[in-house]
């Protein structure tokens, strides 16, 4: 394994890095994205409900270059449960019920599309809940023989939908421009207190399986690598962890497959500050700091799929003389980082501002090196 243009001294950290720079490209923060395949979840977008930091199948991407390039995404994930290489894929629940297929996956409804759409299902309550209460002005009207019927404020039953912003049956899916039909011509069906309750139904069918197209395609690609009969025996769940192992992790995890090398041991000073910093690592900081060791941002779920031990070795005496102007090394094939001895607690200020500085000058690692002293 190569990467073009950059000079490369190992082999397995250097394939795990493959992995973990395809999901970085496919869950692009940048405008417009590296790759338009995944995109955030509206609620991203909104800043509500769950599931924010999510991403999703866009459904807009359903042309022939497109569903190969989700096939070949189903095809690396397949080499990551192969390979026991855990990705960094933050994806929606709804995805992964889509994946597996079979009985073990629920049926999809509201719940599924709330927790990536607050907003539409909020919007499916308030319209049930204007319903009732033009319904029960009708009937008192009826009652007392009123004419008013079921107009209430002046929105006539015909008219139920425009209360809403939802004039037709058609609805915009997740990524915020495609228009689907939910029936035929439904464009110029409008959406009334009768059959506002069909509408909600066929919308939710068609958001909830509005990345189908894609998701099948991407399971083409993973059912070259995998059976996918096999898959009917995970839950959802089962299978992200799988895939994706945990996001955060225990430090004690990673104590437990340590080895010390050489004349180091957990009781020495720098030691026992480097598992008080990484203790204090927020998850996204954890996920940096095994991107640096592991080529990788996630651990598996015990640690005897991690494979390897964790290795610490001595500083080297290069960097052991002055060892304030250094940071750690690391070989991600064998999991084994050259530790530090610093003179002193520095500030992370000071460390945070020589990262920066090392990451402008193209340095691939040095913000993930940042990492493992940033608090010592």
């Amino acid at each position: 394994m190569k990467f073009a243009g950059e000079g490369v001294r190992d082999n397995g950290g250097v394939y795990t890095e493959v992995f973990s720079s395809i999901m970085e490209e496919l869950q692009s923060h940048t405008d417009p994205p590296t790759l338009p395949y995944f995109i955030r979840t509206p609620n991203a977008r909104s800043g509500t409900g769950s599931y924010q930091d999510a991403w999703m199948p866009s459904p807009r991407e359903t042309s022939h270059a497109a569903l190969e390039a989700f096939r070949f995404i189903g095809q690396i994930i397949g080499m990551a449960i192969r390979g026991k290489v855990q990705l960094n894929f933050n994806v929606t629940p709804c995805f992964w019920k889509q994946l597996i297929g079979g009985s073990a996956a629920a049926p999809l409804g509201l719940a599924d599309l709330e927790s990536t759409d607050a907003n539409v299902a909020n919007l499916v309550s308030k319209m049930r809940e204007q319903a009732k209460i033009m319904r029960a002005a009708a009937a008192d009207a009826s009652s007392s023989s009123s004419s008013s019927g079921t107009a209430l404020a002046g929105i006539e039953p015909d008219e139920f939908g425009s209360m809403f912003g939802v004039e037709n049956f058609t609805c915009v899916l997740s990524d915020g421009v495609t228009v689907a039909e939910l029936v035929p011509g439904g464009a110029s069906k409008p959406v009334t207190l009768d059959n506002f309750e069909e509408w909600i139904i066929l919308m939710i069918d068609a958001r909830v399986h509005e990345c189908a197209i894609q998701i099948a395609a991407l399971r083409s690609g993973l059912a070259s690598l995998i059976p996918l009969h096999l898959l009917c025996f995970f839950t959802p769940a089962e299978a992200e962890r799988l895939v994706c192992g945990v996001s955060d992790f225990p430090v004690e995890l990673l104590q437990s497959v340590t080895i010390y090398e050489g004349a180091m041991h957990e009781d020495l000073e720098y030691v026992r500050w480097f598992w008080e910093t990484l203790r204090d690592f927020t998850s996204a900081q954890k996920a940096q700091f095994l991107r640096f060791t592991f080529a990788r941002e996630r651990m598996p779920a015990r640690p005897a799929e991690l494979g390897i031990k964790f290795k610490m070795q001595e500083p080297n005496a290069r960097t052991a003389k002055d060892p304030d102007q250094h940071f750690p090394s690391t070989h991600t094939v064998s999991r084994r980082t050259n530790a530090m001895r610093p003179a002193g607690r520095a500030r992370r200020s000071d460390l945070c501002v020589v990262a920066k500085r090392m990451r402008a000058h193209g340095s691939r690692n040095c913000a993930h090196m940042f990492c493992v002293w940033s608090a010592v």
